[in-house]
């Protein structure tokens, strides 16, 4: 009776966990969907444009960070200590900053073929790469420890 006690309210904690999980990815999905509604309306068509160019490189450029998301859960998953985690933020980073840097080494070219207006605006997005990447690989040691309370907190912000 007691093991049917203790599967009953883990099962219970675990879907708790999901809705939490559930209304964070919803409201960080509103979030980045006010903010392209909110650039669509102050921005004119060609620095709105640019803003997606660059909106749709970030994505494409946190592609190896996503990567190394799914490893980080599956490693914390199975990891024994929080120490043994360390390498995962550090592999996130080096995701990060390996992509970011292609991206500040291609702003000219990127400024030039998306039509940004200088390439400062992909020499910013490529800096921000780096903390994203490490933010990504938090996520996911945070998904891999059972952590659903930090990681909803973390997908909002």
């Amino acid at each position: 009776m007691g093991e049917a006690a203790s599967a009953s309210a883990s099962r219970g904690r675990l879907a708790r966990a999901g809705a939490v999980l559930a209304v964070a990815t919803l409201a960080g999905n509103v979030l980045g969907y006010v903010l392209v509604l909110g650039l669509s309306r102050i921005l004119p068509p060609a620095d709105y444009g640019a803003a997606g160019a660059l909106l749709n490189l970030t994505v494409i450029g946190l592609v190896p960070a996503l990567a190394v998301q799914l490893v980080a859960a599956r490693e914390t998953a199975h990891a024994t200590s929080r120490a043994g985690n360390a390498h995962l933020g550090a592999l996130g980073l080096v995701a990060g900053a390996v992509v970011g840097l292609a991206v500040v080494v291609a702003a000219p070219i990127l400024d030039d073929q998306l039509r940004l207006g200088s390439p400062w605006a992909a020499v910013a997005l490529g800096l921000s790469l780096l903390p994203a990447a490490g933010t990504a690989a938090a996520q996911r040691v945070l998904q891999g420890g059972e952590r659903f309370g930090r990681l909803s907190l973390l997908l909002v912000v």
